[in-house]
């Protein structure tokens, strides 16, 4: 797979975890912990990361109310989200998700050989 097209799935894996994240449920906030240490390789992705942990309760509608001001005050007043849209998943499928992130981010952040 080319550099271009691994960076093109993690940044799709990244979206697809952050739109199973925002259903709200025990399980996503669980999923939360795990990825606190991950390097987000898109920065508005790190920024709505991080905006899903800072909430106690992050319930779709909750989001779309709030994160438009929490994108601009961090610094992005001009944003697409049209992608950004919540998706139902059952535990195990957010799992898979999360395993797909990691080993993409894994791979992708092996140095290349010479």
């Amino acid at each position: 797979m080319a550099a271009e097209d691994q960076v093109q799935s993690v940044l799709d894996y990244e979206r697809q975890v952050l739109r199973a994240l925002c259903q709200g449920t025990r399980d996503c906030r669980a999923s939360l912990n795990t990825l606190r240490s991950y390097r987000w390789r898109e920065p508005l992705h790190q920024v709505i990361f991080d905006f899903l942990v800072s909430m106690p309760i992050a319930t779709p509608e909750l989001v779309r109310e709030h994160l438009p001001t929490h994108l601009t005050r961090r610094g992005f007043p001009d944003f697409d989200l049209a992608w950004f849209q919540p998706i139902a998943l059952a535990e195990t499928d957010i799992e898979r998700l999360l395993q797909l992130l990691r080993l993409t981010a894994t791979r992708f952040e092996q140095p290349a050989e010479s």
